[in-house]
């Protein structure tokens, strides 16, 4: 589903392309001739550009093959940016984000030399969305807050949708639904008034898709609806063929079987025209379902022999987890339980790190069947237990996103009620005004309207700016923790960074990920997670100096700004607050283990951007993860070596050790070499 999602709302973007992979390193440098300099192309290169740019949001492998023709010669900076753009849309609509992120990264300082914002914002929303699909997360973050920045400065509406969108779907996978729903709320307003059908497509897409997380059945099917609509009318195959399989995909869930099919034939015409091997795989997956929903098990069966064939050698875990469950399904209602069962336990090892409980759910509901029929009533048994506490987490999910969207949609709501309510009271006032006038008291009651319109005003905007100032606050505060949450830490980090360059002081950034957080939360509740996140936030205050800054970074996850800490005081502080959480009494929290945090370490060196310092950290986490968590690791840019927590001096209490008797130690990783 997330790389649909990308689809579309890669395909925004009519404006941008770039060159054939294996030839963009030298192309800048190749340019040659007039138009090298300026911005301006012919009108036969502008042609051919424009042309790229929409295959490449609605035929991807068109797009490359045309990109890999076209004649470089002579073409300006600007237009060698553009082909860029198009090739890491084109190449990440093929499912290929290895390499649209490194051809990205590649045309990125050309774009920036432009000084040109809503290209560059293009360029970094598509490199945002290849960034998520390879699981890096905080990287896409930065890259679509950049291009959501640049898009509203250039006042460009296409740039200024699709970014909002980016950060729409970035909220909803990372959980945080109130800011999917605000984005999306921005985002509606900005389609209508351009006229364009494919922002409209694209808005209508991601609001069903968000909708859907929510289980807003009846929105996500409209939305579709709305979305194929308005994707035939921009002439966008592939955005058609989503919406329609999407769509079919709720039908199928409503056990609405023939609607599916028919939409379903619409989607695979369209996917078979585009050669579109993942649209087709997929398609038929749902559409051997559907056959089997209406009674017709044979040709189930053929059609699912087709899919499972086709996701194998895609590589697509989770899809291919739902087709291998649909197909346990039929072979059940053939009567082949023995090959219903080699169905689960295939599904069943593709979902066993997976986070999709809808997925979980219903391959525990399958295998309940499965072995009941076998008279292996024990494992039915266990199967249903597991099918009800992951519907109890999903209806507990389910309720916090709601909440969660609700949130989001109500400040525009608020703020649109309350104009609404002054343009009525001036209306009102101007009619007693109207009527004033043609009595004998003119002059008193034009003052008794002016007073009254002036108190309403009054009124309207204290209130106004009385909820600005507590949205503010809020807006700016962890609920949870009452620590500064992302956005401040984000805006304090960046003030931090400026005023250490321009004065030549030290700065170091710390990340502290809760260890096993989702395994406290799975075993013991999220009210038991939540005191967990408490207790740590409190205990980290507890050990840091006048002047550190400690907020709350993403779910488990906090950042530590230390301004003016040298790199030996950096590491005493990080291992000071290591060993502080990791004394934590688990007891006074409900819990029958010791929590510990790994900590990430970048010290600044001459950043102009806080995001960049924090993705140093981020990778240094990631490294004292991968060491075995609960230990300190450095990213420094230097050759690697290892400190031990004895380094920082032997009158610290130490934190306990590791599984298998190691004890926790503090790494540097060296950049270079990752």
């Amino acid at each position: 589903a997330g790389r649909r999602l990308v689809a579309l709302l890669l395909a925004l973007g009519a404006a941008l392309a770039h060159a054939e992979p294996r030839s963009w390193p030298g192309a800048v440098h190749a340019a040659t001739g007039p138009a090298a300099a300026g911005g301006d192309e012919t009108d036969a290169v502008e042609s051919r550009l424009r042309s790229i740019e929409t295959l490449a949001r609605r035929e991807p492998q068109r797009a490359l093959d045309a990109i890999a023709r076209f004649d470089r010669a002579g073409l300006s900076a600007r237009g060698q940016v553009r082909l860029a753009v198009a090739t890491v849309r084109a190449t990440t609509l093929l499912y290929r984000m290895h390499e649209a992120i490194a051809l990205a990264e590649r045309a990125l300082p050309v774009a920036r030399a432009l000084a040109d914002p809503a290209l560059l914002s293009r360029l970094l929303c598509s490199q945002a969305y290849a960034l998520e699909e390879a699981n890096r997360g905080l990287e896409a973050l930065a890259a679509g807050e950049e291009a959501l920045a640049l898009a509203d400065r250039s006042g460009d509406a296409e740039a200024r949708v699709e970014a909002r969108l980016f950060l729409a779907e970035h909220g909803a996978r990372r959980g945080d639904f109130e800011r999917a729903f605000a984005h999306l709320e921005q985002a509606w307003p900005l389609a209508r008034a351009s006229g364009a059908a494919a922002l409209k497509a694209a808005a209508a897409y991601t609001g069903a898709s968000l909708a859907r997380t929510i289980d807003d059945a009846p929105a996500a099917i409209e939305g579709y609806r709305l979305a194929e609509d308005s994707f035939r009318a921009d002439g966008d195959p592939l955005g058609e063929a989503d919406s329609a399989r999407a769509l079919a995909g709720m039908l199928v869930g409503a056990g609405r079987y023939t609607e599916a099919v028919d939409g379903l034939q619409r989607a695979l015409a369209r996917y078979h025209a585009l050669d579109d091997d993942f649209g087709i795989a997929t398609g038929t997956a749902m559409l051997a379902r559907a056959r089997g929903g209406l009674g017709e098990h044979d040709r189930a069966h053929a059609l699912s022999d087709q899919a499972l064939a086709a996701l194998r050698s895609l590589e697509v875990s989770d899809a291919l987890a739902s087709a291998l469950i649909d197909r346990a399904r039929i072979e059940l209602d053939r009567g082949r339980a023995a090959a219903a069962v080699a169905a689960v336990e295939e599904a069943r090892a593709l979902l066993l790190r997976s986070d999709e409980l809808r997925l979980r759910m219903r391959l525990h509901e399958v295998a309940a069947t499965v072995y009941a029929s076998l008279g292996r009533y024990r494992e039915a048994h266990a199967a249903l237990g597991e099918q009800l506490r992951l519907r109890e987490r999903h209806d507990d999910q389910r309720l916090s996103r709601q909440l969660a969207a609700q949130r989001g949609r109500l400040e525009s709501d608020r703020m649109a009620a309350d104009l609404e309510r002054a343009r009525r009271d001036g209306e009102r006032h101007r009619l007693a005004l109207a009527q004033a006038e043609r009595g004998a008291r003119v002059q008193t009651a034009l003052i008794l309207a002016a007073g009254l319109i002036a108190l309403a005003a009054s009124v309207a905007l204290l209130r106004i700016a009385r909820r600005s100032r507590r949205d503010a606050r809020l807006a700016r505060t962890d609920f949870l923790t009452g620590a500064p949450n992302r956005r401040q830490i984000v805006e304090l980090g960046q003030r931090l960074l400026a005023a250490a360059r321009a004065s030549g002081e030290a700065l170091a950034v710390l990340l502290l990920d809760l260890d096993h957080f989702k395994a406290i939360n799975d075993d013991f509740g999220h009210q038991a997670g939540d005191r967990a996140l408490r207790a740590v936030a409190d205990e980290l205050k507890r050990h840091l100096r006048r002047g550190d800054e400690l907020g709350r970074y993403g779910g488990e996850e906090f950042a530590v700004l230390l301004p003016g800490a040298s790199v030996e005081r950096s590491l005493a502080i990080a291992e000071r607050l290591r060993v502080a959480v990791a004394t934590l009494a688990p007891e006074s929290l409900g819990l029958d283990r010791a929590l510990t945090v790994s900590v990430g370490l970048a010290c600044a060196r001459g950043e102009g951007d806080f995001g960049e310092l924090v993705a140093r950290a981020d990778r240094a986490l990631y490294a004292a993860k991968q060491a075995g968590r609960n230990r300190v690791a450095q990213e420094t840019g230097a050759a690697h070596e290892e400190r031990r927590s004895a380094d920082f001096g032997r009158s610290r209490p130490q934190a306990a050790p590791l599984p298998g008797g190691r004890d926790p130690a503090s790494i540097r990783l060296d950049a270079s070499a990752e």
